[in-house]
């Protein structure tokens, strides 16, 4: 006689049960890195959005007067400072007073979370004043 029984063997069962993990432990590592990733791409985007509202705002502040600020969005707190870099009073090349002086900035901006750092930018931002006016000379 002979003995048919139907079903999968220990070893079979123990087979599966290994590969059923490392799949699933291969997706979990997936899901984790695509959330860090996730996380990691809001918080570069808040940061540029911040970034992009100092840049608009500093086109509207004029640097001679003002060299430092701070805003903040959401739990980010930005903080820049100005610095001169040079300045070019308005000759042009054939020693001619021009009607403007530029001058040259490094903007240093730095990012903070709760306090601490998270990130620092540096922008370049020339200004110029009018320091002749050209109907007065005609």
């Amino acid at each position: 006689m002979r003995n048919s029984q139907s079903g999968f063997t220990l070893v079979e069962a123990m087979v599966s049960i290994v590969i059923l993990t490392m799949s699933l432990v291969a997706t979990y590592s997936w899901v984790n890195v695509s959330i860090q990733m996730l996380l990691r791409s809001d918080e570069v985007m808040t940061q540029e959005l911040l970034i992009g509202n100092l840049t608009e705002e500093l086109e509207l502040i004029d640097l001679d007067q003002v060299n430092r600020g701070a805003m903040s969005l959401e739990d980010l707190r930005l903080e820049w400072e100005a610095i001169s870099l040079e300045r070019k009073s308005g000759v042009n090349n054939r020693g001619m007073s021009g009607y403007y002086d530029h001058t040259l900035y490094d903007v240093e901006i730095n990012v903070f979370r709760s306090a601490v750092p998270v990130s620092a930018y540096v922008v370049r931002r020339v200004t110029s004043r009018r320091v002749r006016d050209p109907r007065r000379e005609g």
